[in-house]
Parts: C-alpha cells; structure tokens; sequence
C-alpha cells in the first residue's frame, strides 16, 4: 500500500474506478428501489384482491346462511378457495362461533427460501359483514396466499436484474472504449516522459482529437527537440573535450594523462600471476624529417608507427598504447617480459621494412621494463628512456629459435592437457576481526612440463588465444578432485579463468561432473 501511494494512482485507475463505482452503486439501487416498487405494488394488490373477494363471496353466500343451507354457502367459498390464490378463508357466525374454516399452507417451490427472508411480503387479511336479511348472520374473512405474489415478484427481480445488468456491461463497455481512446494519448505522453529521463528522445506521431490533449502532446514534442538538440550539442562538446583531454589528435591514441590513469589502475593490482609489462618506442630520427622534409611528413611517419603498432598489439589481450609526446609511444601489457620478446621481434621487422635514407638515428628504439607493484610512473619513465638511449642492441640478440610459436604453445598446451602435471598450494581464508575462525582455503594451480614450471600468465594468455581455456580448467578440476577426497570435511575455493565461468558448455560439464563425484561437488567452490 505505501508504494502505491509512493508511486501514484495513475489518472486511468482513478477514472475507471469511478466509473465502475458509480456504475455499480447505480446498478444495485436500480434493482433495490425496483424490488420495492414492485413489492408495494403486490401488497396493496394482495390486500385490494381479499377485500373484493370477502365482499362479494359475502354477497353471494347470505341467503344460504339458515342451518340447512351452510353446505351450499361452504361449498361456494371453497370453490373460489381453491382457486390457489387465497392462504384463509373462515365464517364465524354472530355467537363467535366458527361455521368453516378454510386453510392452505401451500408455499411456492420455484421461489428461493433466501429471497422470501429477504423480501417480506405480508398477507392482507380482509373481513365483510354477513346479514341474514335484517340480523347479523356474522363475519367472513378472507387472506390473500403470498405464494403466488412472490412468484410474480421473483421472476419480475430476475428480469430487472439481467435487464440491468445488460445495460451495466454495455454501459461500461461504452466508457471503456471512449475512455481508452482519450488515454491512449496520455500513455503515449507518459511513456515518453520516461523515455527523456533516459536520455531517450522520441516524438509522439499520433496527435490526440481533443483539443486540450493535442496541446499538451505538441508542447511534449516541442519540448522533447529541444531538449535533444541541447543534449546532442553537449555530448558533442563533452566528447569533444574528452578527446582533447585524454586522446592524442594525430593518432587517436590515449595521451600521457589517459597514460597515467590507466597506469595508477592497473599498477595495484599486479601479482606474480598477473604481471604487467612497459614497453617504450622512441622515433629519433622524427626531428631529422621535421627539418628536412616538412612536418606533414613527420606526421604522416608518427601515424605510420601507430598503425603499425596497433595491428601487432591487437593480438594481446587487455594491452593499451599510448602517446607520451611526439615522437615516443609507451604499451601497457599484462605478461611478463620474456613473453613479449616475440612481440618485440614482430615490431621490429616491421619497423625494418619501413626504414629508408630519411631515418639517419635508425627508425624507432624500443626498451622493456618489468612493472612492479607499487611502481612509480616516473621511475618507469625513467627505465625506459635509458633503454631507449641505450639502443635496441638487446633486441638483436633474441634468438627466435628459442622463443615458442603458436604452433608450439598448442602442442606445449594439449600436452600439459592429456599428461602434464598438475601441483596445487592452498592458502587458508579467515574472517575479518577473526583470529581463528577459518572460512575455506584458496587453492592455486601450478604446470609442470619437462620438468620445469610454465608461467600461468603466459600459459592461459595462449590457451584463451587458442580456445583452449575450458579444457585446461577442466584439467585442474579433474586434478583436484584427488585432493579434495583426500580431505572431505574441508571447504575449498578453486581459481579457474573467467572464461570458463561464463561459458554455457562449461557449466553444463561442471555439471554433470559434480553428479559423478556426489561426495566433493557440494564443498568445491569457484
């Protein structure tokens, strides 16, 4: 009830339930005040039909009145009596004394007993004096039976009711029309309103008939293309001004603030698994084409290294460049060094490619620094500048033998799959303000092939690459599950990548896996 108060009564409810209201109420006194009518109607009837019997039954029976004639007299009475429309008909001679008493309890059945509770009809009892010439032979009285007075007042209430109630459907079905095509409009109206609020702007094509709704539906309009004229000139001088805050003009690339943002960010959040890689690339001879040729041509080099570096960092998951200046670029990237070598080799036979007579410093100097968490950005800086100043010597000494292709992550991954080993560390989770209370234990997954550790950075980077992900986490689930069943009573919470969590065909595998291993699904968490 307070919400609805909250909310509002919309005007539809409130005309349509007075409407009803009033139909109703009118429906009901309608039949009540009929009911009566009729009611009156039929008692007055009923007392106006014994007094006309008892006079003219008394007419008729007085010469019959001697001791010897009361057979015919009482004949008589009864053949009117059981005509059915009498309860009693009795004479009683001038010493009170009664000569024939005539009864019927007969009741009508067609009549329900709750109607006749509900109606009362009461029976009229007339009387007319009986002479036997000049004396006082005595009294006749006749009452009128009820029975057939219900019966005509029932199937009277019956007609009046369905009557009504034809005419109540109709009427309300009539309002209902006009009153739906004078609200449609304002519903129109509504939702519109709640539209602007969302910064939807929609104009209502259909102008209402009456006058006063057309008004107000051209003054929404009106006021809704303005309002979407105001709110497209300032996004565009929001947008506008967000580009030149946060985005490099020349490139589209994010400038040194968006650089520094995203670097305050993503810096806490580095761990042993999640590293974060810099790496700078300088143009030293930019100034040489500036002063040689013309800065178009410098600007025309600057967006041809964008380019480039672009399509090579697309590959990478969750990288960002940026450009700190004219004529250097810095990469965020979330792997560790020796993972970007290859990266860093791709770069630079691009970069060769594109080298001609007008690159006297060389084309472009790239550095890589291992971003630390709690790193400053002007320490970060400062590494790269001095690897840029020191050259790309580092670079030339990469062997690409020993760097891994994707061909070879894919055999190194489905062979860590089908039989590599799997070893997990578990670290217990407590609660807050709580020095003994455990809750589960967080459990790690590392791989070994060969012998040797492989980084899970670089390992789910590749297998999400490679749609190999599922497969993996389904590695290290099937892998615990030994763990697990060693310690039953134990709550653990296992780390598997996000990928898999979102998949349909994964849970639905987690799933039917659980079913397999009743005794360890309930307390694995993930």
């Amino acid at each position: 009830m307070s919400r609805l108060f909250k909310n509002g009564l919309s005007l539809k409810t409130q005309v349509y339930g007075l409407i009803i209201v009033i139909s109703v109420v009118s429906f009901v006194v309608r039949i009540v005040t009929d009911v009566e009518t009729t009611r009156d109607y039929l008692q007055t009837q009923m007392g106006s039909h014994a007094q006309d019997t008892a006079t003219s039954l008394g007419l008729s029976i007085s010469p019959y009145l001697e001791e010897d004639s009361l057979m015919i007299a009482q004949t008589m009475a009864t053949a009117i009596f059981d005509s059915g429309y009498y309860k009693q008909i009795k004479f009683t001679n001038a010493d009170n004394k009664i000569v024939f008493d005539l009864t019927s309890p007969k009741r009508v059945e067609s009549v329900p007993n709750w109607f006749i509770t509900a109606v009362k009809l009461e029976a009229p009892t007339m009387q007319s004096e009986l002479n036997n010439g000049w004396i006082m032979a005595g009294v006749l009285e006749v009452t009128s039976h009820v029975g057939q007075s219900y019966l005509t007042l029932w199937e009277h209430t019956k007609r009046s009711f369905y009557g009504s109630l034809l005419l109540l459907v109709a009427s309300l079905a009539v309002a209902y029309l006009i009153l739906r095509a004078v609200f449609k409009p304002l519903k129109a109206v509504e939702n519109q309103a709640h539209l602007v609020t969302r910064k939807r702007f929609t104009l209502n094509d259909e102008i209402p008939v009456a006058r006063e709704l057309r008004t107000v539906t051209t003054a929404i309009n009106n006021m809704v293309m303005n309002l979407q004229s105001t709110f497209d000139s300032l996004t565009k001088q929001t947008q506008a001004l967000t580009d030149e805050v946060y985005l490099d003009s020349l490139t589209g690339l994010g400038n040194r603030r968006s650089f520094e943002n995203h670097f305050n960010s993503v810096v806490p959040a580095i761990t042993p698994d999640a590293p974060i890689t810099a790496m700078m690339i300088t143009l030293p001879s930019l100034a040489n084409i500036n002063q040689t040729v013309s800065y178009q041509d410098g600007d025309e080099h600057v967006h041809d290294v964008s380019v480039t570096l672009q399509n090579v960092f697309s590959a990478l998951t969750n990288s960002k460049i940026f450009r700190l200046n004219g004529s250097t670029f810095i990469a965020l990237v979330p792997l560790d060094m020796q993972f970007l070598n290859r990266t860093r080799l791709d770069i630079n036979d691009a970069f060769s490619k594109k080298k001609n007579s007008l690159h006297v410093n060389g084309f472009a100097n790239l550095a890589l620094v291992n971003v630390d968490k709690g790193s400053s950005i002007g320490g970060v800086l400062s590494a790269l500048d001095t690897g840029c100043t020191i050259g790309d010597s580092a670079v030339n000494k990469v062997d690409k033998d020993t760097l891994f292709s994707v061909k070879e992550w894919r055999s190194l991954i489905q062979s860590i799959i089908a039989t590599g080993e799997v070893s997990f560390s578990v670290q217990p989770v407590k609660r807050t303000n709580s020095q003994n209370k455990q809750c589960y234990f967080e459990v790690f997954a590392h791989f070994t092939h060969e012998g040797e550790k492989v980084n899970n950075g670089h390992l789910f980077a590749m297998a999400e690459k490679l749609n190999l992900t599922e497969e993996l986490d389904k590695k290290i689930i099937r892998n615990f599950v030994n763990v697990k069943e060693q310690h039953p009573d134990d709550t653990f919470a296992l780390n598997i990548s996000k990928a898999s969590l979102y998949s349909t065909d994964f849970i639905e595998w987690l799933t039917l896996y659980a079913h397999t291993k009743p005794g360890t699904a309930t307390p694995i968490h993930h």
